[in-house]
């Protein structure tokens, strides 16, 4: 436990290339963003933010390299929220790539608009029309439509001003 407290407590070896990642990241530069997340991984397999910070850069460029390195992160990680939301964005893309199986809902056409929006990364459009499908089909795709707003929540981050923007709205349409 001492030592887990000290890897968190003290700046490993990486902490400086994780601030140069984060600022690409901020400058909209994430293909060096995850250059240097990449090389990282390299040095430091283990590395669990550094894994899951590439993952989040991965999930709409190569889902199947994400979810590669997200496995095994279990509910005791401090990431555990923000992998399981790149789950469901993965999950969501495969849906809207092969859409079989999904019950017949007045809502599946306005359901399967949002995924695409979140293959876009229009979050903002996404949102609208998640929370439009779960006042009219909370059932469809097993509540998937309440799932996606969480997920994107978690992708975006609470402060994100997308997230704040939508979610009174989200909160609202649970209810009603």
């Amino acid at each position: 436990m001492i030592r887990d407290w000290l890897k968190k407590a003290i700046p490993g070896k990486s902490s400086t290339q994780m601030v140069a990642a984060d600022a690409l990241i901020s400058n909209g530069e994430t293909d060096k963003a995850i250059k240097v997340l990449e090389n990282m991984l390299k040095k430091e397999p283990e590395n669990e933010k550094v894994k899951v910070m590439l993952a989040k850069l991965l999930v709409f460029k190569d889902k199947e390299k994400c979810l590669s390195l997200i496995e095994g992160i279990d509910e005791g990680s401090e990431n555990f929220e923000l992998v399981v939301s790149l789950k469901t964005i993965s999950r969501l893309i495969n849906l809207k790539n092969n859409p079989n199986g999904l019950q017949e809902s007045p809502a599946w056409n306005l359901y399967m608009e949002a995924i695409g929006d979140i293959q876009k990364q229009n979050f903002d459009s996404a949102l609208d029309k998640f929370i439009e499908v779960i006042r009219s089909d909370r059932t469809l795709d097993d509540d998937g439509a309440r799932k996606a707003c969480i997920a994107i929540f978690k992708y975006l981050g609470e402060e994100n001003e997308i997230t704040i923007k939508h979610r009174r709205d989200f909160g609202s349409a649970l209810y009603i």
